[in-house]
């Protein structure tokens, strides 16, 4: 079996998965009824994966390889905090497709299995995050003139807490309002570059 079909029926689980996931809970969801999904065998499923928890590993990569995919269309933004803002909410976006019962989920399986001592610095865009608070400082973007590296670390495990929180209140508030109050709180921008909550709502209705 050549690597790009191997690839393929991988994606093709995850994918398959976390659908059922979010139709069904976690908890409901059995490995033969991922590989009906999915149509394979379950000797497929274990060469791919080793366990049902296995699977909730690659949500955050899926997160990733998403945000890598529209990364030129990110970059294309007219303003650092928009580009910045543009990485942030293709996880918001990640997190409320699949909802709060699978985040928790997510968030359980790291508990138990994850060294994440490095947190956030191993992260694929963490440099590219750190880079753009840079030119924001520079551009009269943004008012903090914190160090980038600490401000998009706070960033990050600001961006955790809230998720985490919305997981465990089952989705108890909106998780782009409070990204947006993270933003214009943490990054303190000039007011024609404020993060407004209205103006995303306004762009997503066309």
């Amino acid at each position: 079996m050549s690597k790009s079909i191997n690839n393929k029926t991988h994606r093709r689980i995850v994918e398959c998965a976390l659908d059922l996931f979010q139709e069904k809970g976690y908890d409901n969801v059995t490995i033969q009824e991922i590989c009906q999904s999915s149509k394979i065998t379950k000797s497929t499923f274990y060469y791919h994966f080793p366990s049902k928890e296995s699977l909730i590993e690659e949500f955050t990569e899926q997160t990733s390889r998403t945000t890598q995919e529209n990364f030129a269309e990110i970059m294309a933004l007219e303003s650092n905090i928009l580009q910045l803002w543009a990485i942030f909410n293709s996880y918001i976006t990640k997190n409320n497709k699949y909802g709060s019962s699978v985040v928790g989920q997510v968030y359980r399986t790291f508990l138990s299995t994850c060294d994440e001592i490095d947190f956030p610095r191993y992260l694929i865009l963490f440099n590219t995050v750190v880079v753009l608070i840079e030119k924001a400082q520079k551009s009269g973007e943004i008012q903090n003139m914190s160090q980038p590296e600490q401000i998009a670390e706070a960033l990050y495990y600001g961006s955790r807490g809230i998720v985490y929180s919305w997981a465990a209140g089952q989705g108890g508030f909106c998780l782009q309002e409070k990204f947006k109050n993270l933003f214009n709180g943490l990054l303190l921008p000039v007011k024609a570059h404020a993060i407004s909550f209205e103006e995303e709502n306004d762009q997503e209705k066309k």
